[in-house]
């Protein structure tokens, strides 16, 4: 083959190559821009849905748990652009989200009759109900049939609860009375539990669920601001590897 061949040869590969090229489909790339009903630029295709919230200065520390929480539509902002960090978290929002994270099937009818079948809390109550076991949470009290949605929920309610449904999935172990005790020792507040109540705190406590507030307390009356409850929900879904919901616009 002469030389004046061979550069026939290599310039119509050249020529092939460059046609097959510019036929090849241009795959789509992430989005520049960030959007709430967009992705996170630069992410890979497993990415979470990102969502833009204005009014999360001052909580760092529980910025990316309240985007993770709302990506997954565990929880929501109160609008598109309003988490309301520092809002009390309501017992119907906490119920609905509970049933969200863990996949809760209904189990049974409520008997709250402030809650009908038509509200949208009804089958996130169905669910979570059996697990908040109120009657261990206030030994001997006679309890009413209201479960008041739009109430803020305690830190105690939504520790216990939390708690309750980890030993169901079998992702913890509850302590022993003896080990309960050894945990809450020196508790100063440790006598606004309920006696039944304490192993599943103590449980908490020990597993990182719960980390004890100023003085060693746990502060079971307190009340769960919306930024407390998504990082307790994001603590939980990472320690206790629940699967993380598909990426929600809503």
């Amino acid at each position: 083959m002469t030389d004046q061949s061979r550069r026939i040869l290599l310039a119509g590969g050249a020529v092939i190559a460059l046609v097959m090229y510019l036929q090849t489909p241009t795959l789509p790339q992430p989005l520049s821009q960030e959007s709430r009903t967009g992705f996170k630029s630069g992410a890979p295709r497993a990415q979470t849905w990102f969502v833009a919230f204005s009014d999360l200065a001052g909580h760092d520390a529980a910025e990316s748990a309240i985007n993770s929480m709302a990506a997954q539509g565990i929880m929501h902002g109160l609008t598109p652009t309003q988490f309301a960090p520092e809002m009390p978290l309501t017992r119907g929002d906490f119920v609905i989200a509970m049933q969200r994270m863990f996949n809760l099937p209904p189990s049974q009818s409520i008997a709250f009759s402030d809650v009908a079948p038509a509200n949208p809390v009804y089958p996130a109550l169905q669910a979570v109900g059996p697990y908040l076991g109120r009657q261990l949470l206030c030994f001997g009290c006679a309890l009413g049939t209201n479960f008041m949605p739009s109430q803020a929920i305690s830190k105690a309610e939504a520790i216990f609860t939390m708690t309750r449904v980890l030993a169901a999935l079998n992702k913890l172990q509850l302590l022993s009375p003896s080990d309960a005790d050894s945990v809450l020792a020196g508790i100063p507040d440790l006598s606004e539990l309920s006696p039944p109540s304490r192993v599943y705190f103590a449980t908490a406590i020990r597993n990182g669920i719960s980390p004890l507030g100023p003085e060693n307390r746990i502060l079971p009356a307190s009340e769960v601001t919306r930024a407390d409850a998504a990082v307790l929900l994001d603590r939980v879904q990472r320690k206790f590897d629940i699967p993380r919901l598909p990426p929600s616009p809503d």
